[in-house]
C-alpha cells in the first residue's frame, strides 16, 4: 500500500474527513477565501452534495482500507484520526503542506517523532488540542502580552446542543487511559476525570475534571510553563454528575479493558 501525493500548487486543498462535523465547516471556510477543494473520507457520496455546493470534488480515501490513494494538491488538512499517519507521510514525502487537527497526546508525539524522521521539505502543523489547537494559540498571545505565564490551567464547558462527528465518540475510549501532565515542574501521571473543581464560566458554575488534550503535553515544552492542566464539564450539571460517577464505578476501565485494542492500536 502506497499513498501518493504530488505537489501542485494550482491543485486543490485536500481535507481528508472534508464533509465530516468539523471538516465541512472547514471546507466552507477554505472555499470562501477562493480554494479548490478535494474532499476524502469512507463514503464520498455522503460528501457529494457539499462537494457540488463548494465547486469542490468528493472522493474515496479511506483510512482504515488497504487502498492507495493518489492525487496532485496543494495542500492537506486533516480532518479526521490517521491512525497510520498515512496522510502525514504522504505529504512530507511529496512536500505537501500539512495541518493536522485531530490528534490525541499519544498520537501527537508519534506524530512528532515521524515527521522528524521524514525531514520534510514543506510545512507541517500539527495544531492538535482543545478546538482545533486554538486554546493553545490563544494562550500563547497572553503569555507573550503577560511576560509569560507558569500556571496554565484551562476549563472546557461542553455544551450539550454541540455537534460530534465520530472521533469524538472514537475518543471515549481515553477515558479509561491514564495520562502524562506536567505539574510544578514534575511529570506524572493524571487518571482522566480526576481532580475536579467548580469553576465559573460566564454565569455558570461549572464543574470540571481532568481529561487528556494535547496541550497539557505541548504548552510546557513550547512555553516552559511549569503547569498545564485541561478539565472539562458539560453544560448540563446532570451529565457531568453522571461521567464522574460512572468513572468512580470503573466503568471506562472495564470497558477499555474489554474492548480489544483501543484506537491507538487500530
Amino acid at each position: 500500500m502506497i499513498d501518493e501525493l504530488i505537489s501542485d500548487p494550482a491543485g486543490p486543498v485536500l481535507i481528508t474527513g472534508g464533509y465530516g462535523t468539523v471538516g465541512a465547516e472547514l471546507a466552507r471556510m477554505t472555499a470562501a477565501a477562493g480554494l479548490p477543494l478535494l474532499l476524502t473520507g469512507r463514503n464520498p457520496e455522503r460528501g457529494q452534495a457539499l462537494a457540488d455546493e463548494l465547486g469542490g470534488e468528493a472522493r474515496a480515501w479511506d483510512l482504515a482500507s488497504a487502498t492507495p490513494f493518489r492525487a496532485a494538491v496543494r495542500a492537506v488538512v486533516s480532518a479526521v484520526n490517521d491512525p497510520d499517519d498515512r496522510v502525514l507521510r504522504a505529504a512530507a514525502h511529496a512536500g505537501v503542506p500539512q495541518v493536522d487537527i485531530t490528534r490525541w497526546t499519544a498520537r501527537l508525539q508519534r506524530a512528532v517523532t515521524i515527521a522528524t524522521l521524514a525531514r520534510p521539505t514543506a510545512p507541517v502543523l500539527l495544531s492538535s488540542g482543545w478546538m482545533g489547537g486554538v486554546t493553545s494559540l490563544v494562550t500563547a498571545a497572553l503569555a507573550r502580552e503577560l511576560g509569560g505565564a507558569e500556571r496554565v490551567e484551562t476549563a472546557v464547558r461542553w455544551d450539550m446542543a454541540d455537534r460530534a462527528g465520530a472521533d469524538s465518540v472514537e475518543f471515549m475510549d481515553r477515558l479509561g487511559i491514564d495520562f502524562e501532565v506536567v505539574e510544578d515542574g514534575r511529570r506524572r501521571l493524571a487518571a482522566p476525570l480526576s481532580d475536579g473543581r467548580t469553576v465559573r464560566i460566564g454565569e455558570d458554575s461549572v464543574r470540571v475534571a481532568r481529561i487528556d488534550t494535547p496541550e497539557q503535553y505541548t504548552l510546557p515544552l513550547t512555553m516552559g510553563t511549569a503547569t498545564a492542566a485541561t478539565r472539562i464539564g458539560f453544560s448540563s450539571p446532570a451529565a457531568t454528575r453522571m461521567l464522574l460517577a460512572l468513572r468512580g464505578a470503573g466503568f471506562f476501565r472495564g470497558r477499555t479493558a474489554n474492548a480489544g485494542p483501543g484506537p491507538a492500536a487500530r
